[in-house]
């Protein structure tokens, strides 16, 4: 529970700047009139972030980055579209995780990607972390472009 935590936090602080549009304190009170919201919007952003981070890992494999490159990027494009339909919904998604939800993302991210952890559950808590606080710091400086 004190990694849903840690990771609540983490993220609320990586949105401290989203737009107006997005009102966080807003949709947390909704959020606690509703029912569960689950994870599958936190899920399509990990998806998203996770394989552009492998991606990338594998084009720099060689150490050389040339547009043959270009189909790794193939898998992190067609995960982009879900990733950001819904974004708005990731922070009450991380607001309203329990234990339970916290299991199955790490069992998700274990069992998708091949990570180089450790220490286990605990690395892939921190991944998992790192994950959704790029994804939104992604989707945040999106907002610094004019439309």
């Amino acid at each position: 529970m004190e990694k849903v935590v840690q990771c609540y936090i983490s993220v609320m602080v990586a949105v401290r700047d989203m737009p107006d549009s997005w009102d966080i304190p807003k949709q947390k009170e909704l959020n606690m009139a509703e029912e569960k919201r689950g994870i599958q919007e936190t899920k399509e952003l990990l998806e998203f972030v996770f394989s552009l981070a492998e991606a990338i890992k594998k084009s720099n494999a060689d150490g050389e980055f040339n547009w043959r490159d270009g189909l790794n990027f193939i898998e992190p494009l067609k995960r982009l579209g879900p990733a950001i339909d819904n974004i708005e919904e990731i922070v009450p998604e991380v607001a309203d995780l329990d234990s339970e939800e916290w299991t199955e993302l790490v069992e998700f991210v274990s069992n998708k990607w091949d990570l180089d952890t450790g220490d286990g559950d605990d690395d892939i808590s921190d991944r998992i972390e790192d994950g959704l606080n790029a994804g939104i710091e992604l989707v945040r400086m999106t907002q610094l472009f004019k439309a």
